[in-house]
């Protein structure tokens, strides 16, 4: 994230600004002890052992994993 350079004397109107980047940012970021909710991602897992990458699904209520190309 690139923010503006402060100016040379305070403006609550750059201040706004700043804090609207900041808000905006920080909205995609998840943060310790709260729920996780990935609505047009996906949930991707990888194997430690050997390195393959799966993908977590519910199929009907079924949690499951799926092989990854």
């Amino acid at each position: 994230m690139r923010l503006a350079r402060a100016p040379a004397a305070y403006a609550s109107a750059a201040f706004d600004q700043i804090l609207a980047s900041l808000e905006a940012a920080f909205k995609g970021v998840h943060k310790r002890g709260e729920d996780v909710e990935l609505a047009a991602g996906r949930l991707i897992l990888t194997d430690r052992v050997t390195g393959d990458r799966y993908q977590v699904v519910i199929d009907s209520g079924v949690l499951d994993v799926e092989a990854m190309p």
